[in-house]
């Protein structure tokens, strides 16, 4: 056997591979789960009534399966667009082919990305990648196809638009979709994709940091493990930063395990918050650090983002809330290089966040709201924080 190309696939390895007998396609599977949901799809389709490629052999953790030689419509939407012309009878095949594989499986393919639809020299729709499929309506099929045909760049072109509508009309005419349900559900998906390309962009630039340390002497308990809507607060930050897109979360004074983090202890132990941000600022796994304090539960994603896409605007290594001219150092995001200018003023008298501040320069990020944050050192604090915002949480404060 001979492998003649790697494909590109974001899960598993794909090659093309030839032998005595012809080419093929050997696909291997990282999760023996993730190959045996594709042989079950194969199998649910082995009447031959939708057009998939062979299924040649099947192990474990791989599949062989039939070369279909052909352009993904992802290409062919590119050479239409080149063109400034577009031949619709393969977007009807697209349509005839969703349709067909929901009526005989009661499936939707899991990514509808049109790279997963090859159009073969005869001119018939082949579909491949089946380990997401799952069980959906042809309506939220139809729509997140349309929707990912109006948002593939450059986006909502005339071109690409008049293949949404032709894509809609047919839907309609085949499925018995109305259009006004269907244009609905087009907004729907494209709002889903948008979103979705939004996380991805601020996971690829932020890793976070959530300060959870000091002794809490004032709280008289650890203020990581105080409830905020039946939750922690170190969970209810994970949370918010989960819905922000960031998957590189770090805990920093906090060492037993949370999920969806991990924890980062100090280089430099007792030195404060600075202390944690150095370190997690060396164990970050991207170019910039989102940090907050664990007692700030009001800041919320969207004034997470906000602050995140001040960063990224400006030219400054480092970004800070601030609220009517008072600086919020423990909520901003720090440039990951600054590790060693961190590391020399852990090594100084004033260890203070403030001091890298004055030492390196920053911009700020204003928020009018105080309660935005808002932290809480005390039981009274916290017991009036929990009263103002309906959080039913209380601690003694003896």
């Amino acid at each position: 056997m001979n492998i003649l190309r790697k494909f590109t696939s974001k899960r598993n390895e794909v090659f093309l591979a030839e032998d005595e007998n012809g080419r093929f396609v050997i696909k291997r599977y990282a999760r023996a789960e993730a190959a045996a949901a594709e042989k079950a799809v194969y199998d649910l389709l082995s009447g031959g009534k939708v057009r998939i490629p062979k299924l040649l052999s099947y192990g474990e953790h791989e599949l062989k399966l039939e070369y279909v030689d052909g352009v993904t419509l992802t290409e062919l939407l590119e050479s239409q667009e080149r063109a400034e012309s577009v031949d619709f009878a393969p977007w009807e095949e697209l349509v005839k082919w969703l349709c067909l594989f929901g009526k005989e499986t009661g499936l939707a393919p899991g990514d509808c990305n049109l790279r997963n639809f090859i159009l073969d020299a005869q001119g018939q729709v082949c579909g491949i990648d089946f380990e997401q499929c799952r069980e959906s309506s042809i309506l939220e099929t139809a729509g997140a196809v349309c929707a990912f045909v109006e948002l593939y760049d450059p986006q909502e072109t005339p071109l690409k638009m008049s293949v949404s509508h032709f894509l809609q009309e047919k839907f309609s005419e085949i499925a018995g979709i109305s259009a006004q349900e269907l244009a609905e559900q087009t907004a729907c998906q494209k709002t889903v994709i948008i979103s979705r390309r939004e996380r991805k962009k601020y996971d690829a630039a932020f890793s976070a940091v959530i300060l959870a340390g000091g002794k809490s002497s004032r709280m008289g308990s650890c203020k990581a493990e105080l409830l905020w809507g039946g939750k922690t607060l170190v969970e209810h930050q994970v949370n918010k930063i989960c819905a922000l897109g960031i998957s590189d979360i770090m805990v920093s004074g906090y060492s037993r395990p949370v999920t969806g983090t991990r924890y980062v202890p100090d280089i430099y132990p007792e030195k404060g918050p600075l202390g944690g941000i150095h370190a997690c600022l060396c164990a970050a796994k991207r170019s910039a650090c989102f940090v907050i304090s664990v007692d700030a539960p009001l800041f919320s994603p969207d004034e997470m983002k906000l602050l995140t896409e001040t960063h990224i605007a400006g030219d400054s290594l480092i970004t800070v809330a601030e609220h009517c001219g008072t600086l919020e150092p423990l909520i901003g995001v720090y440039d990951s290089s600054l590790y060693d200018a961190a590391e020399e003023i852990l090594q100084g008298a004033n260890t203070s966040v403030k001091h890298l501040l004055d030492q390196i320069g920053f911009a700020v990020c204003e928020f009018s709201d105080e309660n935005s944050v808002r932290n809480c050192n005390t039981p009274d604090e916290y017991n009036e924080l929990c009263a103002e915002t309906k959080e039913h949480h209380k601690i003694d404060n003896k």
